[in-house]
């Protein structure tokens, strides 16, 4: 492991564990060093986990520094409690490294030129695991991927069920479908990358899930949590598997293979992958729950690249398009959905040469039936550029040639790339003179000079096929130019140009007519829509027409910001979101009421709920103008729900007495007195 760059202001927090262990009935206590640059702040020889856990919001380091992770938690889980205590930005490295790379610590002091001769202490110990992280040793542990989940679902519903429950369901899922459509909207505005997963029901969704690419907390900042009678929106972190270990210097990544495949994907709550090489043979297919677009490309980039990303239906998913898009792949889909027979034919022929395929479940089969699909259309190109390839006695890239076929080059055009690519003469020749000269040292100098003549014969030799090609399709062009110009010539005259000029005067002419007449018919029906607005403000002003504010997002703030003092202005607000128990309970309060074209949204509001559709109304810009009859018909409403509470108020005392008479009753001794009781009854 090589050390980072310039470090000097970076503090780094140096911990081993003392006596104790996380896995045991005794507590662990650690001791602790400070680092500065490789300045030490600060020792601590024995501290408990609260007291580090404080010492490190003192100190806000950016990184702490340990032997072994597992010292600070004994499993993931509890390392995830930990990591949601510790300051922001702060990582967790294990200067030792992982697997079997791991070094112990006297070791890692010898490479960093410190002196040990016996076991060192805990305290020497947190020294040297923090000035090995300072210098850039070590791995990073990353216990929480940068992505998020947003789930739309019904909420808990307090119907029994009956002849309301049909009613419930459907409310449900459209509103489901319509908080989605909001959330999707909420995020393509702010560029957030995001799969969506839908399940579909009759009249809306039963469920989404949004795969946000994106921290819960850059999340939050969009999409708040809702928990309503009917729809209920959760907003999720998303963890990693496993613990994941990513080293601190660049240069110790591991290389990533740049073969070119073809996938085949079958989204949704649980995905299917497959992926072939360019030559139809399967290398993985697997199904998973949480196999969302992170994770297939950390998974593919131990098989190489995608160049063509397969679906098995016509209209491919937005998740698919988007993997295509990443790689910048080719997106295949068949030209209609693939029905269950053709994806059981196309496994069929596959596993006749592959019989060791195995298919687990539906999504892995329609994953490899899609990609195998897809492989297939360029079978024979395939073919082709093989044969072709095979024509030269060189070695070139078979599979670059096809890739490039892929994305729409013919063979002959990718052959010349390739072979563009080969023929660097100089490189070639002095690479391949240099391999051989240090794998057959012992062959004489003629051999060499010999091997070094066939080797420039050859680049020779494609070189010269790769200018043929070309002065072939230069030729074929010239041919088609000289012909081209005979023609003009034999056909354009200064008569025949003013003629062709007049006759695109009199289109443009009459493209301009036809524009005219569509601006006067436009100004027609804004004639038309003015003299309808003349003849509301008379009917409103003689009739007493009442106006509504308009209110598209129901907020607790929204409802406060309103001022219903002007005269004509109805107490109550035009809306078809949803509202929560706080904006409801401000509106009761406030003897606010709604007017709306969708009132099954509001059947428990407990205010009045007016269906617009039955009286004459208009909708203008932020107001809503209705007939004076709507506002008789709310206070009507808020007449009949105060009698109806003020009736249930009188129920619950009339109960309360009675029980009490009861009570009393049994205590002395004596039977009820039913006319008392009457008595009671007709005062109250």
């Amino acid at each position: 492991m090589s050390q980072a760059g310039d470090s000097s202001s970076r503090v780094v927090v140096g911990v081993d564990v003392r006596y104790g262990s996380p896995e045991s009935s005794t507590p662990p206590h650690y001791s602790v060093v400070v680092l500065r640059g490789e300045e030490v702040v600060s020792e601590y020889e024995d501290v408990s986990i609260g007291r580090l856990i404080r010492i490190l919001w003192d100190t806000l380091p950016k990184i702490i520094a340990v032997d072994n992770v597992y010292e600070l938690a004994p499993s993931k889980s509890k390392l995830f409690n930990l990591l949601s205590l510790l300051p922001p930005d702060v990582e967790i490295v294990q200067v030792t490294g992982v697997g079997g790379e791991r070094l112990n610590v006297k070791l890692l002091a010898k490479n960093l030129d410190i002196e040990v001769y016996n076991k060192p202490q805990p305290l020497q110990t947190a020294y040297i695991v923090a000035l090995a992280a300072q210098k850039g040793f070590g791995y990073r542990v990353r216990l929480i991927e940068d992505k998020s989940k947003v789930i739309v679902s019904r909420g808990r519903s307090s119907s029994k069920g009956g002849m309301s429950h049909d009613r419930y369901v459907r409310n449900a899922r459209a509103g489901i479908l319509r908080v989605t459509k909001e959330i999707k909207s909420t995020l393509d505005s702010n560029n957030i990358d995001y799969d969506l997963l839908i399940t579909r029901s009759s009249g809306g969704l039963s469920r989404s899930i949004f795969i946000v690419y994106a921290p819960r907390s850059k999340v939050l900042k969009l999409v708040k949590p809702i928990k309503m009678h009917n729809i209920k929106v959760d907003v999720r972190p998303v963890y990693s598997s496993k613990i994941v270990f990513e080293p601190l210097n660049a240069s110790e990544k591991p290389q990533v293979s740049t073969k070119p495949l073809i996938i085949g994907l079958d989204p949704g709550t649980w995905t299917g992958l497959a992926v072939l090489d360019l030559n139809g043979v399967p290398l993985l297919v697997k199904s998973s729950k949480d196999l969302d677009r992170a994770e297939i490309l950390l998974l593919l980039t131990q098989f190489g690249r995608p160049v063509i990303v397969a679906t098995d239906v016509a209209s491919p998913p937005e998740s698919v398009k988007k993997l295509a898009a990443v790689f910048k792949a080719v997106l295949y889909s068949p030209s209609r959905d693939l029905s269950n027979d053709e994806k059981d034919l196309l496994l069929e022929s596959l596993r006749s040469n592959y019989p060791w395929i195995k298919i687990s479940d539906s999504h892995e089969r329609d994953a490899l039936a899609s990609a195998y699909k897809a492989f297939l259309s360029y079978a024979d190109k395939f073919e082709q550029v093989d044969a072709y390839v095979s024509k030269f006695n060189i070695q070139l890239d078979v599979d670059r040639v096809k890739e490039a076929v892929i994305h729409g080059k013919t063979i002959a055009e990718a052959m010349e790339e390739e072979l563009e690519r080969a023929i660097s003469l100089k490189d070639l020749v002095e690479t391949e003179v240099s391999d051989r000269t240090e794998i057959h040292n012992h062959r004489s100098s003629e051999n060499k000079a010999l091997k070094k003549l066939q080797l420039r014969l050859r680049a020779l030799e494609a070189e010269k096929a790769s200018l043929q090609a070309e002065t072939r399709a230069l030729t074929s062009e010239i041919e088609r130019l000289e012909v081209e110009l005979r023609n003009l010539r034999q056909v354009i005259n200064p008569v025949d140009e003013y003629e062709r000029q007049i006759n695109l005067l009199r289109e443009e002419n009459k493209s301009l007519r036809k524009k005219i007449s569509q601006l006067e018919e436009a100004l027609n029906s804004l004639e038309k829509d003015y003299v309808q607005l003349q003849k509301l403000l008379e009917r409103a002003l003689v009739e007493g027409f009442k106006v509504i504010p308009r209110v598209s997002n129901v907020t607790v703030e929204s409802i406060k910001s309103i001022d219903f003092k002007p005269s004509g202005v109805v107490k109550a607000i035009y809306t078809d979101s949803s509202i929560n128990d706080n904006v409801v309970e401000l509106m009761k309060s406030s003897r606010i009421a709604i007017v709306t074209s969708m009132p099954e949204l509001y059947l428990n509001a407990r205010i009045p709920v007016i269906d617009l559709r039955k009286y004459e109304h208009y909708c203008i810009g932020s107001l809503v103008i209705v007939e004076p009859l709507v506002e008789a018909l709310i206070d009507s409403e808020w007449r009949k729900i105060v009698e109806s509470e003020e009736r249930e108020r009188r129920s619950a005392i009339l109960k309360i007495l009675e029980e009490y008479r009861a009570e009393r009753a049994k205590s002395i001794g004596l039977s009820e007195d039913l006319e008392s009781k009457r008595a009671i009854r007709t005062k109250i």
